[in-house]
């Protein structure tokens, strides 16, 4: 398995702030965020989570305890799971607006109360402009939440962004660690995404065996862009 790098949160500035341990005078470890790389954490402690003010201030603490009872959350699951299908078939189609902006509504309220599926799509919302105003930042926002909490498929949205510079400063070596997150654990676009970038250097060292690798997963996954940059590429698998 690839390690990642250090602990990161990007404002909605674009600044980029990183988890560092702070040793008091009494002896204690705090932690918090700071402008400066070196030195910083790779993983975030258990039961703490980033949070971000409306001046865009960054810092890290204890997570707060959820106030959601199970019931309320599982009624929040099905109503996103209904609002995501219908988001899905109305996304790109010009129609269904009214949907959309009630699942803009879900979304949000999930994704406040830390549910990173919830932050996901309100990233998509974002991204794409359905039910709201079309923000690559706010997108961003929301998809690097998601994608530090663990979520695969937000942890590919966010190498995109940071690969491509849509929403955030271009940094493609920041991207190629969120794909390592996400394809380690088994997101097949992320695998693909990540071969492609072992081939060509981009935002990585330029790594033969590790695009066989991970180019090999997805196409034996069934991904054809995975067995088309292998044959353009010459790797064999």
């Amino acid at each position: 398995m690839n390690s990642v790098g250090p602990i990161s949160y990007t404002n909605r500035k674009g600044k980029t702030y990183y988890l560092h341990a702070v040793t008091r005078k009494s002896g204690k470890t705090s932690y918090a965020m700071k402008l400066s790389e070196e030195g910083a954490l790779t993983e975030l402690p258990e039961g703490y989570s980033i949070s971000e003010s409306v001046n865009g201030q960054v810092s890290v603490g204890r997570a707060e305890p959820r106030t959601i009872t199970e019931r309320e959350e599982a009624e929040v699951t099905a109503i996103l799971d209904g609002l995501g299908q219908r988001h899905h078939r109305c996304a790109g189609t010009g129609v269904g607006q009214k949907d959309m902006t009630e699942a803009v509504v879900w979304f949000r309220k999930a994704a406040e109360l830390a549910e990173p599926v919830g932050q996901f799509r309100l990233g998509v919302c974002y991204a794409s402009g359905e039910g709201v105003e079309r923000d690559e930042r706010e997108a961003a926002i929301w998809f690097q939440r998601a994608a530090d909490a663990g979520l695969a498929p937000a942890q590919f949205k966010t190498a995109v962004q940071f690969i491509s510079g849509s929403g955030v400063p271009k940094d493609p070596a920041r991207g190629v660690q969120y794909l390592i997150r996400a394809a380690d654990q088994g997101y097949v676009r992320a695998q693909t995404k990540l071969g492609e970038c072992y081939c060509t250097g981009h935002g990585v060292a330029k790594n033969w065996d590790a695009a066989a690798t991970w180019l090999g997963r997805a196409a034996k996954a069934g991904d054809a862009n995975a067995e088309r940059l292998l044959r353009r590429y010459g790797v064999r698998h």
